[in-house]
């Protein structure tokens, strides 16, 4: 699904796939509010003197959109940077955690609570596993089609669900914005 060097689109526009076999050093980058799994290799993604590694193993959230630097130091053409990154759009995301905060009472404020808005976290069996779903579905027009986007929710949900992401989860029901952006989605 990563047949060029650098970002590659699939049938489904939230979804990149990204290889690079050139370790790169510090480059500029402004990507959209996302996740981004790192399958085989390592990125680092610097914020001011902030180095978050997200290596294969974890994954990086960004919920703010914010300049970046990105490098991926041991990138080779026998062991390139393959990555998956998926587009965050806030009305859906707003959707779903209504849905969720409704379904789940239990919401307590996290201990560490990271106000940043990017930081790398483990990747955990559920998530993974919903991802190798989405690569093989958009192997299949077909299934892309008719499973792509649920697929989707399933993936924010993992995220939401992830002991971390119950930060974002509690701070965005905190300041109200969940609301905001579902009534100006419903507008």
């Amino acid at each position: 699904l990563s047949p060029q060097e650098g970002v590659n689109q699939t049938a489904l526009p939230e979804v990149i796939t990204y290889r690079s076999s050139i370790p790169l050093e510090k480059q500029p980058d402004m990507s959209a509010v996302g996740f981004a799994i790192v399958i085989q290799g390592q990125k680092i993604c610097h914020v001011g003197s902030k180095s978050i590694d997200y290596s294969a193993g974890k994954y990086l959230s960004r919920f703010v959109p914010m300049p970046v630097e990105i490098s991926t130091p041991g990138a080779s053409s026998e062991k390139p940077v393959l990555m998956v990154g998926f587009q965050v759009h806030l009305n859906r995301l707003a959707s779903l955690i209504l849905k969720l905060d409704s379904i789940d009472l239990g919401l307590i404020q996290p201990r560490n609570l990271d106000p940043s808005g990017i930081y790398a976290s483990p990747l955990i069996p559920e998530l993974s596993d919903t991802i190798l779903r989405v690569l093989k579905i958009l192997t299949n027009s077909v299934e892309t089609a008719m499973l792509g986007e649920s697929t989707l929710d399933e993936i924010y949900y993992r995220v939401l669900r992830h002991e971390r992401h119950g930060a974002l989860r509690f701070l965005l029901r905190q300041h109200e914005q969940i609301h905001q952006i579902s009534r100006a989605s419903e507008y």
